[in-house]
This record gives structure tokens, C-alpha cells and sequence, in this order.
């Protein structure tokens, strides 16, 4: 490309521990470097503007930043530059932001949770902290809209997560667990742990992300509302083009909607008060698994007829569902941890055809397993 005399200089500033951080850094900073009259304005490593470094390298005319705390708005604000903020706990409304839909992603959990069957439900995290309260209040208004008891909800701070998970251990119905960020999603695992509880047999689990770590320490994998950013990416992109124009407000303010939910087995059942049901359950997602409800039906010496009705009213959907909803967790979970091909995953999860199989993945993830695979390796 065709060196451009006086660029537009952007500094980005990125935690790169951070695995969503990363992911916007990386394809920011692409666009960046791809934009004629655009260019990026770094500090010692190369990459990234630390606001600490800018004495030393000088300021860009435009500076993509974190505010984590009040500190960090009051040093930004002696700034010329125009500040656009990717993440903002102080709340301070002086800057541009292209901030996360926090009431949305709230919003999602709760519909999922309420589509799995799971009426006992808790909200962790601290509601002190701007990004998990506006994730709570979403969470909240969902379910007050769709009429769900508000004496069922219950919000846990971090400081609490021990004495909470007890309270599940001797077999309570399983409450469903929204974690309003990664650490705390990790915090739970770790004490589900190191009480001995079951994922999601003893507790349903869903988090924000997927969180690597949490994936990590897990014996299964968690359920996340997906947050969207390579959307966040080119929405802060769109202001610095704005903003290379001369055309870019003072507080403009850009939300980034989550792209959906994934699906993993935290979420998957929960063991009702129904002791058919439940057994039900565990026949599905055993090694030997029935081929179809009247298989399963005749493995636990009732009618199908029956079965049928004790799975409505104890969970709300039928066998023949929950049978297809097991094959497809498991088909996620071979995608995601082996190499196998399409067609074998496709027999291992008992389809005859891998058209079928690839026809009722796309039904129920929105994608193909091939593009699933993909994402989950990025």
C-alpha cells in the first residue's frame, strides 16, 4: 500500500490476555492498517498505546482505550485527542464509547433459561460494577415481562458464592446460574469443585463469552451468551473513520448487540422432581442412548403415551426433543474436541446420513457443523 504523508494515527489500547480484547485488537487493528489515511500510532511493543507511554511517543489524533476507573477518565480527559472507550466502568459519559449490550445479554440468558424449563434462578455477580448491573437489570426485566415470580430470582455477590453452592448440595431442584462475567463464572466452577457438585445434574451454569478458562477447568462445556467482537470492532472503526473526517461527536455512544447463545452441556437437563423423567434423562445421555422415543419408552417399561406426558408436564417438551437436543450436544461437543470427519460424528450421534445430521444441526445452532467447527478453533 501507497504510503500516505501525515495519516490519521490511532493508538489502541488492549488487554491481550484478554481473549475478546484480542479478538477486537486483532481485526481493529486490521482495519486500521487497511484504511487509506489511516495509520497506527504505537508504543514500545509495537502494537499497542498504553496511555502511560504517550508522554514519551506522543498523542495520536485519535485513542481507542479502556476506563476502568475514575483515575483513568480524569488522565484521558487532559488529553487532545479524540477517546474512543471500549470498555467503561467509570460511567463518567465524558467520551465516545462503543460499549457491549449488557441489557440484551441479560436478556438472552433469561429467555434461555426459561426455554430449558429451569424456574428457580440466580443472577452472580456485583451490581456495583456498571457492566454486570445493566446485565442484571436486563436479566430482571425479562423475566418480570414474561410473568415469572420475582421471589425466584436471586442476585449473589462474589463474596457469597461458597454459602450459595451449599445450599444446592443436598439435592434441592437445581437453580439455573447466570455468571455476569468470566471470572466470576470461574469462581463458581471453582467452588462447584471443590464441593463435589455436578455440572448440570447438581446446578445449570451459563456465562458470557465462551470463556476460555472456564472451558478449561470444566469437564463440560459452558453455556455463554456470545458476545459480538468483530461487530464491536467495526463499530469503533466506523468512529475513527468518523472521526478522521472531522465529523465525530464528543459522546457518541455505539451498543453491540450478542450474536446469540452457545449452547454448551451446562445447560443442557436438569434432574425434575419427576423420578420418571429424570430417569428418562440419564437413559438419554448415557453411552447406550435409545434411537427414539418409543425405544426409550420401552426401556423404562412405560407407554410412549405416558412418557409423553410426564416429559410435558414436568419439562415442557416431549422425548422425541430432548432426544435430538442430546445427539446435538454431543455432536458439539466432537466438533470442538476432536478431529473426526462429518460423516463419522454424524453416525457417532446416530443419523444415518450426515445430510440429516447436517440438516437438524443447522435447525438447531442457526449454523452448519463444518462453520461450527471453525469458530469454536478460532
Amino acid at each position: 500500500m501507497e504510503e500516505v504523508p501525515n495519516p490519521f494515527r490511532v493508538g489502541l489500547s488492549f488487554s491481550l490476555s484478554n481473549t475478546r480484547h484480542r479478538v477486537v485488537f486483532l481485526r481493529l487493528a486490521q482495519l486500521v492498517q487497511d484504511e487509506p489515511g489511516m495509520s497506527l500510532h504505537t508504543g514500545q511493543n509495537g502494537l499497542l498505546l498504553h496511555r502511560r507511554e504517550i508522554p514519551e511517543f506522543g498523542e495520536p489524533e485519535a485513542f481507542v482505550t479502556p476506563i476502568y476507573c475514575q483515575d483513568d477518565a480524569d488522565a484521558l480527559a487532559q488529553l487532545r485527542c479524540k477517546i474512543i472507550a471500549h470498555v467503561d466502568l467509570a460511567q463518567t459519559g465524558q467520551f465516545c464509547r462503543v460499549l457491549h449490550d449488557n441489557e440484551k445479554i441479560g436478556q438472552l440468558a433469561a429467555e434461555h433459561f426459561l426455554e430449558r424449563g429451569f424456574h428457580k434462578l440466580a443472577f452472580v455477580g456485583p451490581k456495583a460494577m456498571s457492566s454486570t448491573h445493566e446485565r442484571a437489570i436486563g436479566f430482571e426485566n425479562h423475566l418480570r415481562e414474561v410473568g415469572h415470580a420475582p421471589e425466584a430470582l436471586e442476585y449473589v455477590h462474589d463474596e457469597e458464592i461458597t454459602d450459595f453452592c451449599r445450599r444446592f448440595q443436598g439435592g434441592e431442584v437445581p437453580p439455573a446460574v447466570f455468571c455476569a462475567d468470566d471470572q466470576i463464572t470461574w469462581q463458581v466452577l471453582a467452588v462447584m469443585r471443590k464441593l463435589g457438585l455436578r455440572l448440570p445434574e447438581d446446578a445449570a451454569l451459563m456465562g458470557v463469552g465462551p470463556d476460555e478458562l472456564a472451558q478449561a477447568v470444566s469437564p463440560i462445556s459452558i453455556s455463554s451468551v456470545l458476545m459480538d467482537n468483530q461487530g464491536q470492532a467495526s463499530a469503533i472503526f466506523q468512529l475513527l473513520r468518523k472521526a478522521c473526517k472531522g465529523a465525530l461527536g464528543e459522546r457518541e455512544e455505539v451498543r453491540v448487540a450478542p450474536t446469540g447463545i452457545f449452547e454448551g452441556e451446562s445447560t443442557g437437563y436438569f434432574s425434575p422432581s419427576d423420578p420418571l423423567v429424570a430417569k428418562a434423562l440419564e437413559r438419554i445421555r448415557s453411552d447406550d442412548a435409545p434411537r427414539d422415543a418409543a425405544q426409550l419408552a420401552r426401556s423404562l417399561n412405560v407407554s410412549r403415551r405416558v412418557l409423553e406426558r410426564h416429559f410435558q408436564e414436568a419439562i415442557g417438551r416431549s422425548p422425541a426433543q430432548e432426544l435430538r437436543r442430546a445427539r446435538i450436544e454431543l455432536a458439539q461437543r466432537l466438533l470442538r474436541t476432536t478431529d473426526l470427519s462429518i460423516d463419522l460424528i454424524s453416525e457417532r450421534c446416530g443419523y444415518e446420513h450426515a445430510r440429516h445430521f447436517t440438516e437438524m444441526f443447522r435447525k438447531m445452532t442457526g449454523e452448519t457443523p463444518a462453520k461450527y467447527r471453525r469458530e469454536m478453533k478460532l
